[in-house]
Parts: C-alpha cells; structure tokens; sequence
C-alpha cells in the first residue's frame, strides 16, 4: 500500500467497518458508508468531467468538505479549501468548483452546487470501484491559504507524497492523544485537515460541530470529547454558552489555543 494512492480508506473500512468515522450534531457516518459514499461521489465527478490532476476548490461545511475532499484524494485530484466568496489567487485557480452557491467571478458551468439534487443524483451513481489516487506522488494534492506577511491571500501546496510528512508532523494533538477531540478551526485549515488526516490512518472518529450557540457545550456533554481546539475567542464563547445554560463538561480536560494569545482573564476562567 502507497499512502498517496489512498488506498488506506478501502483497508480501513474493511477493518473497522462499523465504527464511526464521522460524527456531528445530525450525523454519524460509519468506515462502511463513508468508503462507499467517496466512491460514489468520484464516480458522479468523473462522469462529469473532473479528471485526475485537476484542482478543485471547495467552499462548504465540514461535513461535505470531509466527504468531497477524501474523495478527490481517491481520484488524485489537487483540493483546495476555502472559506469564503473572496477571488481566487491567480496562481490558484481550480479548474472545478464545489460550493452551496454560485461564486461570483468563476464560471458557472465548471460549478457544482450542493444541493439535494446533487446528492440524490449521488446517491442514484454507482460505486467507482478502481480508485488509484496519485498515481505520482509529486502531484500537487492540497492547497492550504495564507496571508503571509503581505495579507493577500496566497497558497502552499502540498504534493501527495507530502501528505505523508504532514500527517506524521508533529502537534499538541500528539501529546495529548489523538482520540476524542474536537477542531472548532475550518475544514480546510492545516491543523483541522491534519487532525482529520491523522485520525483516518489511525482508523479514528473525526468529531466535527458547526454550531457555536448552546448546542456546542450540548454536542460536547453527549460525546466523549476529552480535547478540544480552538483560538481563544472560540474558547470564550463555549465558556459563555456553558455558563448560560447551566452544561458540566467532566470529559473535557484538555484545551489546545492558536491564533492568539490567550488572556490572563481566559486562562483563569478556563
């Protein structure tokens, strides 16, 4: 097994079929499921059009960015993550774009719209069954955002081989365990990817919420969720929320902060 073939996800449904791979507020998806719904959307996205070494852009929720980005490594397509409707770099422009809405300055007719049309035609394909992934591990294979020092938007890319490196790249998730923890941080951001990428290798759940009202502290109180990170704004307002509405958090015991520098205020009401 090559890890840039991604042939890891069919070892791992094998394995740990029944065990959940994803779990938010609405959904659980189990390593069964999610192996055959990737085959599925990589056959619905080669029959129209998508190739391998093509660069698609993704601008969803977490859930459909979990889904869609595992299946596009299956194929060996470049993803590219973003988080809001801004222009493109001119140095990473996808050829393909998967988004609730249409984005104002890319073409229409290379975007898919997440919808419940989409996904029931999803549903209706059937599995792809021959997914190499990368068939050369210098291929670019995701793309992460950064302002750098000048504040426009630039990309670093990652080839397939690399993602190999990243994921075995060491974090405070590593100290603190890889099991039961929760990003608060987007789909597409480096430690949020990582984390995801780390726990499927390990055939862990990904936990995931979108919420930051009273059902994070909710979300938190009904998983096992022993870690969570996040910046120091996020932090303060699952204090906020949990204080308001009266919700123990006994699993949780460790916070991992970035982005910022947490207040002496925050520490101490942590």
């Amino acid at each position: 097994m090559s890890f840039y073939s991604f042939d890891l996800i069919t070892d791992i449904s094998q394995s740990n079929a029944k065990d959940f791979a994803y779990v938010d507020e609405t959904r659980k998806v189990t390593f069964a499921a999610f192996d055959l719904g990737t085959r599925k959307i990589a056959r619905y996205l080669k029959n129209s059009g998508v190739e391998p070494n093509h660069v698609v852009a993704l601008i969803l929720p977490t859930y459909f960015s979990w889904y869609f980005t595992f299946a596009l490594h299956r194929m060996g397509v470049g993803v590219l993550s973003k988080n809001t409707y801004n222009n493109f770099a001119p140095e990473a422009t996808p050829d393909f774009l998967i988004a609730l809405k249409y984005h104002p300055s890319f073409p229409r007719e290379k975007t898919f719209l997440v919808n419940p049309d989409l996904m029931r035609a999803i549903e209706n394909c059937e599995e792809e069954r021959f997914l190499k992934g990368y068939l050369d591990p210098e291929i670019p294979a995701r793309f992460f955002s950064t302002s750098g020092t000048t504040g426009r938007t630039r990309y670093i890319a990652y080839s397939a081989g690399e993602l190999e490196a990243l994921s075995a790249r060491k974090s405070p998730y590593d100290i603190v365990g890889l099991e039961y923890t929760l990003s608060l941080y987007p789909f597409g951001s480096g430690q949020n990817y990582r984390l995801a990428l780390k726990g499927l290798l390990a055939g862990r759940t990904f936990y995931a919420s979108e919420f930051r009202d009273f059902h994070l502290p909710k979300f938190l109180s009904e998983n096992p969720i022993r870690t969570i990170s996040a910046s120091p704004v996020q932090i303060a307002g699952l204090l906020d929320v949990a204080t308001q509405t009266g919700t123990k958090l006994p699993l949780l015991k460790t916070i991992i902060m970035g982005g910022s520098p947490p207040s002496a205020q925050l520490v101490e009401r942590i």
